[in-house]
């Protein structure tokens, strides 16, 4: 099942917003908010990172089931968000980070994976698009794209009780983000927070 969700030019009005950070954390807010186990932490999400011929291959699992999959694949957002002036709750912001890896940073795979779900994201070229309509001229007429698309592949996958980001990509920038995601935020191995106090006294590494 192939689901288109919105084109490049929509997302790209707001570029300058979303950099190589923000994107990362964009991820590690989501397993933030997903862990009821340790609230606001990431303890319990394991990280796994390999490089085989260039290609990083990074996963982020948590320890919970993930079951609900709507707000992957529309603008929506499974947040509640009754203040207008809060960030967050319009589900923009996984699909712009999606957008903006694949175009930008070179990712090849963007996998997530749920219960009894998975969707996989991927970047269609107007070019593709309209060699596509132009082989279906009867059915489309004279019609053409002017944009890229991102799109959301879903196919069913096994039950675990756990969800996973899986991400790909030659880019040395993207990968050294990446590569720090234990320490954005609080997590009992987290570098900077590391010997926190010393001598009774607050101390903090960053």
């Amino acid at each position: 099942n192939i689901v288109p969700i919105c084109t490049e030019s929509f997302m790209e009005v707001s570029k300058e917003h979303y950099t190589l950070p923000w994107m990362v954390r964009e991820i590690v807010q989501n397993f933030v908010d997903g862990n009821e186990a340790n609230p606001q932490s990431l303890d319990g999400v394991e990280v796994g990172h390999s490089v085989e011929e260039g290609m990083h291959s990074f996963s982020f699992r948590g320890n919970w089931p993930f079951k609900n999959a709507k707000g992957l694949y529309s603008l929506h957002s499974g947040k509640v968000n009754t203040d207008r002036k809060k960030a967050g709750g319009n589900g923009i912001g996984l699909k712009q980070t999606a957008l903006r890896m694949m175009r930008d940073f070179g990712v090849e795979k963007f996998d997530i994976t749920g219960e009894g779900w998975c969707v996989s994201y991927k970047l269609v070229k107007k070019e593709a698009l309209n060699a596509d309509v132009g082989s279906r001229r009867s059915e489309f007429g004279d019609f053409e794209f002017d944009s890229d698309w991102l799109v959301a592949k879903v196919e069913k996958s096994e039950n675990t009780g756990s969800c996973s980001y899986e991400i790909e990509t030659k880019d040395e920038a993207l990968a050294s983000a990446l590569g720090d995601f234990n320490n954005l935020w609080v997590k009992s191995d987290n570098d900077y927070l590391k010997n926190a106090a010393v001598n009774g006294h607050p101390h903090a590494s960053c």
